[in-house]
């Protein structure tokens, strides 16, 4: 009979090696496979446990973060309590446990994320570790967030917003005029886009007001050697200087006058040689601090004779009355009337006589 042959030892290790191998890829297969199916089951838990979150939310407002930065939680099991969700298991059966967490930045509104422990796996984000970051950069404030004012006597903000996001405000109210370095201060957490977190100063203002400044009229005729007047008053106690910007021509007095809030100063202006002069009226206020200085002009003409009266220019309108009437307007500067006046219908001559020194 043959000799029987068994398998030598090289031949058998080989086989064993070859098991290995098969046995390895076999079991990192399976690993491969399950932690797939896991991370897919757990996965969905996820997605269902946040969609009940969203919802609890929105018919909780008052519960979501009011603030930047701020987080809140709702825990798994009162979504089970309050039927957002049904109970919550690992694949074993076993409940899981968790929240649903919601923070407030500033470009979003609001974000929500979930956090589950289920025995065989648990939630890895940053959220859910305690790690949220809450930092975004904000756009370092310029002068345009200022809302320039002008002086009123009252107490004014100076800028268009008295809180932003991502910081506070400092130093954006006062009552009188110049100017105000408001200060941005950054809120804990948020950085500039400027890469720093130094605070930042705006400068706004409260402009100086206008005060007003009314003259009795703007602008005069006379002859040589002829005077006219004119009166000037503010709302503000000050004081006035007059000054003529042709003194050959006219003079004005006087050259200055401190005058209480709307008291009337008379400016008196007398010619000297044909010609025309503008007279500044210049009135500065005694509050520098809040009222600028306002100048005024009146314009004075001078004539080398009078102009002779006609009957246009002098007559008035007159019905018969029965008693004396008055025919003319007042006489004029250099010139007196005789004639004007009587008490019947008819035509009168009225005399217009030069007074000494006029042509």
């Amino acid at each position: 009979m043959p000799e029987k042959k068994g398998f030598t030892l090289v031949e058998l290790l080989g086989v064993i090696v070859i098991l290995g191998i098969v046995l390895g890829l076999a079991v990192v297969g399976y690993i491969g496979i399950n932690n797939h199916i896991k991370k897919t089951y757990y996965n969905g838990l996820e997605e269902s446990v946040l969609v009940a979150g969203n919802e609890y939310y929105n018919y909780n407002k008052e519960k979501l973060p009011k603030m930047y930065g701020d987080n809140e939680e709702v825990e798994v099991e009162e979504l089970i309590r309050n039927k957002y969700i049904e109970e919550i298991k690992n694949r074993s059966g076993e409940s899981c446990t968790g929240y649903v967490g919601a923070y407030k930045k500033i470009t979003e509104k609001v974000n929500y994320y979930v956090c589950l422990d289920c025995g065989e796996y648990k939630s890895e984000r940053d959220e859910c570790k305690g790690i949220i970051d809450y930092s975004e950069a904000i756009q370092v404030p310029n002068n345009s967030i200022c809302d320039n004012k002008t002086y009123n006597g009252t107490e004014q903000v100076v800028v268009k917003e008295t809180r932003s996001d991502g910081y506070t405000l400092s130093n954006y109210k006062g009552i009188n005029a110049g100017e105000y370095r408001v200060v941005a201060k950054l809120l804990t957490g948020y950085s500039w886009n400027d890469k720093t977190t130094s605070d930042k100063v705006v400068v706004c203002k409260i402009n100086k007001a206008n005060p007003n400044v009314e003259l009795s009229e703007n602008d005069g005729r006379t002859i040589v050697g002829g005077e006219i007047a004119f009166t000037a008053k503010s709302d503000q106690s000050g004081s006035f200087k007059h000054e003529s910007k042709t003194t050959s021509v006219a003079e004005v007095s006087p050259s200055t006058k401190s005058v209480n809030k709307d008291e009337e100063e008379i400016v008196s202006l007398r010619a000297k040689k044909v010609g025309s002069s503008r007279i500044n009226v210049i009135f500065t206020p005694s509050d520098t601090i809040n009222y600028n200085t306002v100048t005024k002009v009146y314009q004075m003409t001078v004539t080398g004779g009078l102009e002779k009266p006609t009957s246009a220019s002098q007559c008035r309108v007159i019905t018969y009355n029965g008693s004396k009437q008055i025919l003319t307007k007042s006489s004029g500067l250099g010139y007196i009337l005789s004639g004007n006046d009587g008490i019947d219908a008819g035509d009168y001559t009225v005399t217009a006589k030069l007074t000494s020194g006029y042509t």
